[in-house]
């Protein structure tokens, strides 16, 4: 994956210009790749990835092992910095600095390809753990070669600036809690969203800081687009271009000009352009603009009132080339600067500018950025939106790229002592929140499709437990309940107040548009009041358009009586003349129109001028806004808002809901223990439970069903005792009675073969005493067995490993050569808690009624079989004899039970109370002529510490 991850990015690295359409498809074929590369390896990782891993384990040393895991992992989370780096710079992932809640479908997408990522990455790393020969760091030679491991894998990051300590420490945790996570038995759905969680907020704060880098790195590039440097060859033509000028007609007929003269701005630019045609014709320069002014700053021209002070700027920012030209640095432009004399004036001298540009110039500096130019510790040039007044740091005092107070500082050193000084206000502490909230959403609705998926197709490994409904326990029906209601509230009260914010918005909005523009109407017809004609009044508000649309921060386009545009500032298209039909409806109707263009989301308001004096209809001021900024941003930040709530409620209201769910169900887990651990004839323990609610109730309900029990139970046993002393009885009576028969017999015979034939009295006493020598030791057997029975021997519990257990019983039975004696175990040891001496006799038992139970005229054959069966280990003894008929298997193990000519039929009956005593079971399959299987079933021990066996209502 790293390595995959590290060809793509580099394959996607195109640092070539191409057009938006080229960027756009760009963009569609690395979302499309990187799909495919995922989905294929993710298919890969878990049909092959533990077959894989098992097999690299088997080649290499544990050390060896610890080392290349480590950097495994580590190479994978440095790939997915790697990835979200790529998202950022590539700009496939664009958010607002203001609100993250403003994606596009390929910055959701990256977002989604990003999250199934970290989850790939997270099963890999799970099934590397899972499979280590040996720990992490409870050792601290592997401890070493962990932090080593991740030292070296850091330092991949080194190329691109990222901090490696914090990813060191955030690496070193990480393995820490996934070891602590794989030797932990809970593997559900509430462990992946803690996991959820950890990886959301890794995900967030990366996309805070490399974002904020990005749009350093990205300002830095704009800041270097703004200042130009002339070129030598360009100037020395400039220079001769602006000595031509002065062998025109242009400086002498400014200097022969008679007062009062009545000269119109317009005709002047007409007969500069026409007079200069020829002479720029073959170079890549055009005029701009063109000014007159007198001694005291004013214009020459009638109805003109340009800004003095910022041509004046403007030429101080700019570099001298010699007496005539000067070279502006920001736009890229040649001012020519001529000084005219003429004696029918008073402000005479003239200053004549002429701005010459390039004809084919490209504006590509973002307007959004705020930025001034500082020379000599003062702000000769700036561009500043209408927020930036408020921040707090003074940027005269920067001097190198920096965050100050939430403030984000790009300096470029200029010459002469200049600097440019970008600024922008970062969100600080709320937008990695933001992130987080987005991410987690996201990553949410991903964890519960693949849950889903689980559900029903079960690709994952059976100890990553997270399916739906796996168990309905109480504790995750109120833990469901509390969630969802959250969920649910946020969606409702989210839909209401979001539609409720947009009316009023809405509202508002048209109403400070509707006096924002009678405000701009009203202060043109003040600018143009003094003028006596239609064409003085539209000269006027041409030029005082430029300076309203900046005031008012809004794009205007003024039209005269006729429909012609006479003031394009910020214009969005090249028309030049109205609308026929908006131009009749206004005519018609004298009032104002307004359109919304539904394709670029624009408003336009279209409004009548009138001229002051005559009242005549004098032209059209148009009013563009932005339709979707102010309402729909304000919606969307007000829902980021609440999306920021809502989610520290969602876990919030986890961490509560868990908390309420155990202490609800507590007292019913104990309740649920204690009819687990519940035993009629033993001492059972009440509950207690000091509340008089519901749960108290049931709670002195079960204290006295158990005490009812108790005491039947006693009665029942003491009842049961004295039938099965008087079956024992009978027994006992019936087996001593056996060899009491024979023994009588015995000595009749001799009292009469004594009487009948005294000399042979000798041998058939010898014969006799030898039969009830026999019969006696007959008796003492039943006997011992009988006081066996009555008095089982103490349990000496121990940790058993039961494949030492049936190797030991095989080994004893195996050399057979009437029957085939075969042994099934599984490589891991299964060990349990009990008492090996009686597990030995248990199992000798078993065989050996095997055996007997095989007839003599067939060839044995008997298995012994170890395996585990979910949280217990089964031992299972099959043999293929005559079986069990149906009417005897209800009586298999009673103290009476037997199958054979000879025997107490105790055996099996002493073996189920040996297995009752190991909290275990003893039963039996059978078919008669087919054979008999017997199964004892003993609880594993678990691995961890606690041998307690721990009941609650999940299980």
């Amino acid at each position: 994956m790293s390595l995959g991850i590290f060809s793509i990015v580099w394959l996607f690295d195109d640092h070539s210009t191409v057009s938006d359409v080229d960027s756009i498809s760009r963009q569609y074929f690395n979302l499309f790749t990187l799909s495919i590369f995922i989905i294929c390896l993710t298919s890969i990782v878990i049909y092959q990835g533990q077959r894989f891993i098992d097999w690299v384990k088997s080649k290499i040393p544990a050390k060896a092992y610890v080392f290349g895991s480590v950097v495994l992992i580590s190479m994978l989370f440095c790939s997915l910095i790697l990835l979200l780096n790529f998202f950022i710079s590539d700009y496939i992932i664009t958010f607002d600095y203001n609100n993250v809640l403003i994606l596009n479908w390929h910055s959701i997408t990256a977002l989604i390809l990003v999250l199934l990522s970290t989850a790939l990455l997270f099963f890999i790393s799970y099934l590397v753990v899972k499979s280590a020969p040996d720990s992490y760091f409870r050792s601290f030679a592997n401890a070493g070669i962990s932090i080593a491991a991740i030292t070296l894998s850091v330092l991949s990051l080194w190329a691109i600036g990222y901090p490696l300590l914090p990813l060191g420490i955030f690496l070193l945790s990480f393995f820490l809690i996934l070891e602590l996570f794989v030797e932990s038995s809970i593997r559900n759905i509430t462990s992946m969203l803690w996991w959820l969680i950890l990886f959301s907020a890794f995900i967030s704060i990366n996309l805070f800081y490399l974002g904020l880098q990005n749009d350093i790195k990205y300002r830095s590039q704009i800041l270097n687009k703004l200042y130009h440097q002339p070129n030598d060859q360009e100037s020395k033509n400039i220079q001769r271009i602006a000595k031509k000028f002065i062998d025109k007609d242009i400086i002498y007929s400014l200097s022969q000009l008679e007062y009062p003269a009545r000269l119109q701005k317009s005709d002047f630019e007409e007969f500069v352009f026409d007079l200069s045609h020829n002479l720029l014709k073959n170079t890549d320069w055009k005029i701009q603009d063109v000014e007159v002014f007198n001694e005291v700053g004013e214009s020459i021209f009638v109805n003109n009132y340009p800004d003095y002070q910022s041509f004046v700027q403007r030429i101080n920012l700019s570099s001298r080339i010699d007496k005539l030209v000067l070279y502006d640095h920001f736009s890229d432009s040649y001012i020519l600067e001529y000084s005219i004399e003429n004696s029918s004036f008073d402000s005479a001298p003239f200053k004549l500018i002429i701005i010459l540009s390039r004809k084919n110039t490209v504006t590509d500096v973002d307007e959004s950025i705020n930025y001034v130019v500082i020379r000599d510790g003062v702000i000769v040039k700036s561009q500043l939106d209408v927020n930036s007044a408020s921040i707090s740091v003074n940027p005269l005092k920067i001097n190198n790229n920096t965050i100050i107070s939430d403030i984000s500082f790009v300096v470029k050193p200029l010459p002469n002592g200049q600097k440019i000084v970008s600024f922008r206000k970062i969100a600080g502490l709320i937008k990695p929140i933001s992130f987080f909230s987005f991410i987690f959403t996201l990553g949410a609705v991903i964890l519960a499709l693949i849950t889903y998926l689980n559900t029903k197709f079960r690709f994952l490994p059976r100890d990553i437990d997270i399916k739906y409904f796996a168990k309905t326990s109480l504790r995750s029906k109120i833990q469901l309940t509390i969630i969802l209601l959250i969920v649910f509230s946020f969606i409702i009260i989210g839909f209401i107040t979001a539609i409720y914010f947009k009316t009023v918005f809405e509202t508002n909005q048209k109403n400070t548009r509707t006096k924002e523009i009678a405000t701009i109407v009203s202060s043109i017809q003040n600018f143009s009041q003094g003028s006596s004609d239609i064409a003085g009044a539209n000269e006027i508000t041409k030029n005082k358009i430029a300076a309203i649309t900046s005031l008012h921060n809004v794009s205007i386009k003024f039209y005269d009586q006729f429909g012609k545009l006479l003031s394009n500032q910020a214009a969005l298209d090249d028309n030049s003349r109205i609308d026929f039909n908006i131009l009749q409806d206004i005519l018609k109707n004298q009032n104002s129109i307004t359109e919304y263009d539904k394709t670029y989301n624009y408003q336009k308001t279209y409004t009548p001028l009138y001229h002051s004096k005559t009242g005549k209809f004098r032209g059209i001021l148009m009013v563009e806004y932005n339709k979707k900024d102010p309402a729909i941003r304000s919606i969307v930040d007000f829902v980021g808002t609440i999306l920021n709530v809502y989610i520290f409620l969602f876990l919030l209201a986890g961490a509560i809901s868990i908390a309420i769910s155990n202490s609800i169900t507590k007292p019913l887990s104990q309740l649920g223990d204690k009819l687990r651990q519940f035993k009629l004839g033993k001492e059972n323990q009440s509950l207690e439970w000091s509340g008089n609610d519901e749960i108290g109730m049931l709670i002195n309900d079960y204290n006295n069903l158990a005490e009812e029990l108790s005491q039947s139970a006693e009665l029942l046993a003491r009842t049961e005792r004295d039938m099965a002393w008087r079956e024992m009885a009978k027994q006992v009576a019936h087996e001593i009675k056996n060899p009491l028969t024979p023994m009588k017999l015995s000595m009749q015979y001799l009292e009469k073969a004594i009487d009948a034939n005294p000399e042979k009295a000798k041998e058939l006493i010898q014969r006799i005493s030898s039969t009830l020598i026999e019969q006696i030791e007959n008796l003492n057997q039943i006997a011992s067995e009988f006081s066996n029975f009555a008095k089982m021997p103490s349990t000496t519990n121990e940790n058993v490993i039961l494949n030492e257990v049936v190797e030991t019983i095989h080994d004893l039975f195996r050399k057979r050569e009437d029957m085939d004696i075969s042994l099934n175990e599984p490589i891991e040891d299964l060990t349990v808690y009990a008492d090996r001496n009686q597990l030995v006799r248990i199992l000798n038992n078993l065989v050996k009624n095997a055996i007997q139970a095989i007839p003599h005229d067939k060839k044995g054959k008997i298995v012994i079989s170890l395996y585990k069966s979910d949280k217990d280990a089964i031992i299972s003894i099959q043999d293929n004899g005559t079986g069990i008929p149906e009417s005897m298997r209800d009586k298999v193990f009673t103290p009476n039970f037997t199958t054979k000519s000879s025997g107490t039929g105790l055996g099996l009956a002493i073996s189920a109370n040996m297995i009752d005593t190991m909290n275990g079971k003893i039963y039996f399959e059978t078919e008669e002529n087919e054979g008999t299987t017997f199964f004892v079933q003993i609880p594993l021990m678990r691995l961890d510490d606690d041998t307690r066996v721990v009941v609650s209502l999940d299980d």
